[in-house]
């Protein structure tokens, strides 16, 4: 029996069950089973989770902190307690990305009532909601077959060893099972690597932190860089960061990418949050890759967009086709897309190998990293296909030139 075998015969039958399973092992029927708990970590999780409880009549005893200087301090009104001065049998709600530090450092303590602050979110999701934290079984169980096949086609041990261990936590949700990060978020080194002629998208460029890295890492060498970013709030910060002797190079453009050009409501001035969604106030143009970039030789494209992956690589089937540009997609935002979105790619260019790196504290920041393989058949083919088709995109595209380009689009800013 392999790993994955016992990993998915540990998995509850359904959501009830693993919500039954949850409620046991944390003592939890209801919010009000935390009243008089402490919250680890007087930072804003904590305060949002202190107003949260506080609204629903429970009652917050205080906080504690790994940081001294905040010990013996007032913070939303509550006290803030050395962590060896909390006793072991009050329930204490971890409030931290650093869960699962936190979570061992107390369990050696003595502490008997550790709850990390996604259970809350996954049993009560009504009062405490989280788009990223909920229940899996249902989704695991119906996706067996799916995911056994991404484990045989991942291409190192470090990326089968991840991709274990982040099924594993979502079907647990104990913080002893969280993966553990490794750098180089986007530029992970050693299968990956850029030329000094790089065509990079960045979609999702936010306020400009992967560009940043990526003129850290190309030291000014390389063809151009688009950055899709319709947060109006990010974008002036994103052209902030923008050198001015790299202008002619680096184009900023004010759009969401999807699988069609139309509008979208977007959630805006939530920083790195900011997302589409039904529910967002304002109005954002979104299109497609293959229409906008139609013309360059995208080389590489980052895409990080709050669970629109799937749309926007959709929208740059053709691209990825035909061009075969490395990809680096955050699988993070929804469970399903750790094996949904490399099985698409797959299907969509078999001439790809696959890597999976974590890059942040608990549960965020799982890349999919797909390099193409200069030496499989199938980039064999692609590259003839491509000597011997004049126009980007020739068969999908005939009779129907290009709508923008790049260019054209950057003109009308």
């Amino acid at each position: 029996m392999t790993d994955l075998d016992h990993i998915l015969l540990k998995c509850p039958a359904d959501d009830a069950q693993q919500q039954k399973m949850l409620e046991e092992k944390y003592g939890l029927r209801g919010a009000k089973d935390v009243d008089g708990a402490v919250i680890f970590g007087a930072a804003r999780l904590g305060a949002h989770l202190a107003g949260l409880l506080g609204n629903m009549g429970v009652r917050v005893a205080g906080f504690s902190d790994n940081d001294p200087a905040r010990w013996y301090s007032i913070y939303c009104g509550l006290p803030v307690l050395p962590p060896k001065s909390l006793d072991r049998h009050q329930p204490v709600i971890i409030a931290s990305k650093f869960v699962k530090d936190i979570f061992s450092a107390l369990l050696k303590q003595g502490a008997k009532r550790l709850i990390p602050h996604y259970i809350l979110s996954v049993l009560f999701p009504e009062d405490f909601s989280s788009a990223f934290h909920r229940l899996s079984a249902d989704t695991v169980r119906s996706a067996e077959k799916s995911i056994r096949e991404v484990m045989l086609f991942l291409s190192d041990q470090p990326s089968r060893d991840l991709y274990l261990s982040i099924l594993k936590f979502r079907i647990t949700l104990d913080p002893m099972d969280l993966p553990d990060p490794t750098p180089g978020q986007y530029f992970p080194g050693d299968f990956w690597s850029l030329s000094g002629q790089e065509v990079f998208v960045d979609v999702g460029a936010c306020t400009g932190d992967t560009m940043t890295d990526f003129l850290r890492h190309t030291k000014g060498a390389f063809a151009r860089y688009f950055a899709l970013e319709p947060d109006p709030k990010n974008m002036v910060e994103l052209k902030k960061a923008v050198p001015e002797d790299l202008e002619k190079q680096i184009v900023a453009l004010p759009y969401g990418a999807g699988e069609r050009r139309h509008k979208a409501n977007f959630i805006a001035d939530a920083g790195g949050e900011s997302r589409i969604s039904e529910g967002g106030a304002l109005s954002v143009d979104i299109v497609s890759l293959d229409e906008l970039l139609r013309t360059e030789a995208v080389s590489t494209i980052k895409i990080d967009v709050e669970g629109y992956e799937k749309e926007v690589l959709s929208g740059a089937k053709g691209i990825i086709g035909e061009r075969s540009p490395k990809l680096a997609v955050s699988v993070y935002h929804k469970l399903q897309d750790i094996w949904e979105l490399p099985i698409w790619i797959r299907a969509c260019n078999g001439g790809y190998r696959f890597y999976l790196r974590h890059h942040t504290e608990e549960i965020y920041d799982t890349v999919l990293y797909c390099v193409p393989d200069t030496g499989s058949e199938s980039q064999r083919d692609t590259k003839r296909t491509k000597e011997n088709t004049s126009t980007p995109f020739n068969k999908a595209s005939a009779g129907h030139p290009p709508r923008a380009s790049a260019s054209f689009l950057k003109a009308r800013l």
